[in-house]
């Protein structure tokens, strides 16, 4: 049986304070600083991706295998032998091909962590209106990675690609290099072991942001707030992918590391510009004759960043690698042609709803009827696109979901 996993020690102070600026109780300053554990953070430990599943042996354990069958006799029945070997030797019996670290399943600070900082001024300008601005700073430690202990940098060939001469491509016709290829004799093998990052380099994860919000409150019930936020995550893995070449990056982390995916140290870092994150949102409601309630929500979000992966051939990475691909003359390798978050040609997501409610009184019962406008404009931003260079690059996948009107009653008694 596996015990206490993960089985972590922490001390996680956090820490608030508020100065009334000018003691007159209009204008506040605020500020805090507090580190938490993935539970109470953005990173699950439970899940098939954390720690909990993948250290249970029954998670583990191979529940399938297949034979070949070859009906020799044409009697339509299995003999044995016309069936192939098993395709699992081991079937019904654990199967560990990754291991974790003792130094992140126990002790003291060894989980991953987030430390969330923040300083703000709030100031009241009329009765009933305020004003806040502030600023916001979270970081990230104690990542995890996993390195295939059968396998190191030098296992690695370097070979350059010729972008397709697209010109809706940044790099139209030029040559990409700093891609990896695993050797041949190292195909395949695995023996994995997740630890912690700061074994082969520096990683880092760091959010930073500004808030500017304005709240009101005016007439009969009156309300309205908003604001922007303009804020951007930094994320640098650059020293470790030198360590660990199998551990080829994505957006955030590390994706599967396989013989067909190639992808060069410029990805590691990812430094989107600044109003790639930015939001700006607006709500309000109001009390108007006859007990109707109204209320409306704009929000203008982000949009998609523009990704190019190009299926590259073993035909076109042999002259420069000098061999064919481990995975041999079918192989092929996904190619990054633009850096993650770098640019973004698709437009913001805009979306307004609408809706508006009346309160019934009905003894000591009370009936809400509530009618519901969702994306009331009927705006079409575009979610998804196809990321895959070739005839269908580009492609709209998903939009904004179209204009949706809901009822809805509430009772209460």
């Amino acid at each position: 049986p596996v015990k206490n996993v993960p089985n972590w020690k922490d001390v996680n102070p956090r820490l608030g304070a508020s100065y009334d600026l000018f003691g007159n109780g209009r204008t506040a300053l605020k500020g805090s600083i507090g580190r938490f554990i993935p539970i109470q953070s953005n990173i699950p430990i439970g899940t098939t991706s954390g720690i909990v599943f993948p250290n249970n042996p029954v998670s583990a354990m191979v529940i399938s295998s297949t034979r070949t069958w070859t009906d020799a006799n044409g009697d339509y029945i299995p003999q044995d032998s016309e069936l192939g070997p098993s395709s699992a030797a081991d079937f019904g019996k654990p199967r560990v091909v990754t291991r974790y670290a003792d130094d992140v399943l126990h002790g003291w600070s060894a989980g991953p962590f987030s430390w969330q900082g923040s300083v703000s001024l709030q100031h009241e300008l009329l009765r009933g209106l305020a004003v806040n601005a502030a600023y916001y700073r979270t970081w990230y430690g104690n990542f995890l990675v996993t390195d295939n202990l059968l396998v190191g940098p030098e296992d690695y060939d370097s070979y350059c690609i010729t972008a397709p001469n697209d010109q809706q491509l940044p790099n139209p016709g030029e040559r990409v290099c700093g891609l990896l290829a695993i050797k041949p004799a190292k195909f395949g093998r695995q023996d994995n072991l997740v630890t912690n990052s700061q074994h082969y380099g520096k990683q880092s994860e760091i959010h930073n942001a500004v808030d500017l919000t304005l709240n009101a409150r005016f007439g009969d019930g009156g309300l309205l707030t908003g604001g922007v936020s303009l804020g951007k995550t930094v994320f640098d893995n650059c020293a470790v992918l030198s360590k660990l070449p199998e551990m080829t990056t994505a957006a955030f982390g590390p994706l599967s590391a396989d013989a067909g995916r190639a992808s060069p140290q410029s990805v590691c870092r990812l430094d989107p510009p600044l109003g790639a994150e930015s939001q700006f949102k607006m709500s309000g409601a109001y009390s108007l004759p006859w007990d109707l309630r109204v209320s409306a929500l704009y929000q203008n979000n982000p949009g998609i960043d523009t990704t190019a992966t190009y299926v590259a051939t073993n035909a076109e990475i042999a002259p420069s690698l000098g061999r064919d691909l481990a995975a041999g003359p079918r192989g092929t390798a996904n190619i990054e042609l633009i850096n993650p978050r770098s640019l973004y040609r698709e437009g913001r997501v805009n979306q307004v709803n609408f809706a508006i409610n009346r309160l019934f009184r009905l003894g000591n019962s009370r009936v809400q009827p509530r009618f519901e406008l969702h994306n009331a404009l009927n705006s079409a931003p575009i979610l998804a696109i196809n990321p895959r260079v070739g005839p269908a690059w580009q492609q709209v996948r998903t939009v904004l979901s179209p204009r949706l009107a809901k009822f809805a009653l509430q009772i209460d008694f």
